[in-house]
Parts: C-alpha cells; sequence; structure tokens
C-alpha cells in the first residue's frame, strides 16, 4: 500500500516533467488527490496514515507548481544587468549563472581576483559578485584592487564564512554588500535591486 501511495503523491510532478502545462499539472494534482483518498477509503487505513500520505502529496504538489512558476520579476532600472561572479566553484558558478540568467541578467564568471581584473579591464559591468576564499586572488585582495582603480560599481560579497567579523571585513575592503551561502534567488535578486539602485541614485 505505501509504494502506491508514494506513487500517487508524486504522480504531479511526473506529469509536469513530462508535458510541462500549467493547465494539465493542476489538472493532475486534483486527480491524484482525489484517487489517494479513494485508496485511503478503500483500504481503511488509519487517519493517521491518511495524514501522512496526505502531506507527501501537498509536499509532492507544492515542488511540482514551484518547479513551473515563473522567476520573479526584476524592476525596470535592475533588468538585463551585465554582472561579473567571481567564484572558483564550479557549482557555484552554475548556481549564479543559471539564476541570474533566470532574473533576466547577463553574467560573465571568473575563477579568481586576478581573472577578474582582467575581465574589468575588458568589459563593462553593473556590478561584481565576489566570492572571499579564492586561489591565486581572494576576493578581500580584489576588492582592494578594484577600489584602488578608482572603479566604484557594487561589490556584493558572497561567502560561506559568517563567523563574527567577516561582514566587517569585507566592507572594510570596500564590498558594498555581503550575502552568505547557499545563495537563493530571492537574496540575490534583492541585493541588486537594493544597490543598483542605490549606486545609480
Amino acid at each position: 500500500m505505501a509504494p502506491a501511495i508514494l506513487t500517487v503523491a508524486f504522480i504531479p510532478r511526473i506529469i509536469a516533467g513530462q508535458f510541462g502545462k500549467t493547465w494539465f499539472l493542476l489538472l493532475a494534482v486534483c486527480a491524484s488527490h482525489a484517487l489517494l483518498l479513494g485508496l485511503a477509503l478503500r483500504s481503511n487505513i488509519t487517519l493517521t496514515w491518511a495524514a501522512m500520505a496526505w502531506s507527501l502529496a501537498v509536499l509532492g504538489t507544492i515542488a511540482a507548481i514551484r518547479r513551473w512558476l515563473p522567476p520573479p520579476t526584476q524592476p525596470a532600472e535592475t533588468a538585463g544587468l551585465r554582472i561579473l561572479a567571481v567564484e572558483d566553484n564550479p557549482v557555484n558558478q552554475r548556481l549564479v549563472v543559471k539564476v541570474l540568467g533566470n532574473l533576466g541578467h547577463s553574467v560573465s564568471v571568473a575563477d579568481n581576483g586576478q581573472l577578474a581584473l582582467a575581465a574589468l579591464a575588458k568589459h563593462t559591468f553593473d556590478v561584481i559578485l565576489m566570492d572571499v576564499q579564492m586561489p591565486i586572488m581572494d576576493g578581500l585582495t580584489a576588492t582592494r584592487e578594484i577600489r584602488r582603480l578608482g572603479i566604484g560599481l557594487p561589490i556584493i560579497a558572497m561567502t560561506a564564512d559568517n563567523l563574527p567579523g567577516d561582514r566587517e571585513k569585507c566592507l572594510d575592503a570596500g564590498m558594498t554588500a555581503y550575502l552568505t551561502k547557499p545563495l537563493s534567488r530571492e537574496a540575490l535578486a534583492a541585493a541588486l535591486t537594493r544597490h543598483v539602485r542605490a549606486a545609480a541614485a
């Protein structure tokens, strides 16, 4: 019985992955939940098991719907930004590129501070996302050099460091803001909106 319940609980996700249509997803949600209740009643399972199965179905539904929700829109003044992401971890690089791309921004990636300085010498950017711990040239050193060159772009730290004093070190080096990993789409969008607006004011 348990495998059947789990299968029904995640039917919406399976159908969404195959068809990707909002109306079909909603129809599948209603149908699978109705089937789940029918299974519970016919098998005389306890109310506790029914509640647990229902919770699994709801969680599966929420996950499926969130997958197909459009990304939040950015204000006009922060849409289509040219962003330099300075990050040495390939997984984090892909995450940042995907999230910011979904928000309508173009992203260039530099593996360390030295490559970031080279990119800034060749291209124009609106904002910099800067990791702190990197080989060759770390984020703090790169930020100090960027400020020494007179570049006033917003520099937003994105780091796993969250010890007392870490935020102050980043700000003292010349960074504009401080975000801790794991990064969320909402936090990135909010930081871009707040600090790009302030730089343009």
